[in-house]
């Protein structure tokens, strides 16, 4: 049954890394550097895999937290946030125009109430969709059959 070991990159010293027994040389995930395991300060050995992932994470959250470089796509977990305050931007709102367009392309021909109603659900209310269903065919951007469907004109 192969051991492992954790070991920092002795050349760039901000990644901790998994070794496991019997390797001779190993390459560092950051700096590329090729590394002999003999001259590596190593941590272990750990007899399963999950106990070394534990030990090289801890060590890697040491590493970012001493480093003082921070990575914001590493700090969230969880959906909460360690370290500092990420800014977020708020998220955009689709027009109404834009999510019918998005229902027409998705669905090809459809009955205008099944079009209404999936952009309901993306809300845009049934006043609002009528008006810019109006408009839209005005445009010449959709087509509106007798039957009642709903084609988007490419």
């Amino acid at each position: 049954m192969p051991e492992y070991y954790v070991f920092v990159c002795p050349k760039c010293q901000r990644q901790a890394q998994l070794l496991q027994s019997g390797s001779k040389t190993v390459g560092c995930q950051n700096c590329r550097a090729r590394l002999q395991t003999e001259k590596l300060h190593l941590a272990g050995p750990f007899e399963t895999h999950e106990k070394a992932v534990e030990c090289r994470s801890k060590r890697q959250a040491d590493l970012v937290r001493s480093s003082g470089e921070f990575d914001e796509k590493i700090l969230e977990f969880s959906g909460s946030v360690i370290g500092k305050e990420i800014q977020t931007k708020p998220l955009k709102i689709k027009k109404p125009y834009q999510i019918i367009r998005d229902v027409l392309s998705e669905s090809g021909t459809t009955i205008v109430s099944d079009c209404e109603y999936r952009c309901l659900e993306r809300g845009v209310d049934p006043e609002t969709f009528q008006k810019t269903i109006q408009k839209m065919i005005v445009a010449g951007e959709i087509l509106q059959r007798r039957n009642g469907l709903l084609e988007l004109i490419p």
